[in-house]
């Protein structure tokens, strides 16, 4: 018997964050801690908005030196 199961070696812990707990102070507590976000997580619409915002506010940026598949985003203080 089979059972269905996710191998996904290419997330950032934010993607770990449960939708109730799906608030800018948790986002930005865990991209403190793991600030990598994979090409792939952002095809998550709640995540793309969520990163999108906070950039917008000037609360994180795009840490361009990041290689590819990965987004690196840099808390601001």
């Amino acid at each position: 018997m089979s059972y269905p199961f996710r191998l996904d070696a290419f997330s950032g812990d934010v993607t770990s964050i449960k939708r109730k707990d799906r608030t800018e102070a948790n986002v930005l507590a865990v991209l403190r801690k793991s600030p990598r976000v994979s090409v792939w997580d952002m095809d998550m619409k709640w995540l793309r908005d969520m990163l999108a915002r906070l950039e917008i506010r000037g609360l994180i940026e795009k840490d361009d030196k990041e290689p590819y598949p990965w987004i690196r985003y840099v808390v601001k203080s």
